[in-house]
């Protein structure tokens, strides 16, 4: 089963139970059937695009964010927050959701 200890990366396993199992869930790897589709026109070319900048990130450098979100013209909101702002601040995160699924 996936949300087995075996299958929680060890520096999840470290922290909070519930927050180590979310974390383990939602980074699910893509299917190579998703990498491998054929696309004839990239969505955000046509679809709002929603980002959340996250100004401490040290697994992605905010300014290569910012380089990636304003080349596809997405509708940026920064938070001061790490790479897990899903966990430190899951407020800011909903209300980027509720805004794109306006």
């Amino acid at each position: 089963m996936l949300g087995s200890p075996r299958f929680v990366p060890a520096p999840f396993r470290k922290g909070h139970a519930l927050c180590a199992q979310f974390l383990a869930d939602s980074q699910q790897q893509l299917a190579e059937k998703a990498l491998a589709a054929p696309v004839s026109v990239a969505a955000w070319k046509t679809k709002p695009s929603y980002a959340i900048l996250t100004t401490q990130d040290h697994v992605v450098n905010p300014e290569l964010q910012r380089w990636m979100y304003q080349r596809s013209g997405a509708n940026v909101t920064e938070v001061a927050g790490s790479h897990a702002v899903v966990i430190s601040q899951p407020a800011a995160v909903a209300r980027v959701i509720e805004d794109a699924a306006k």
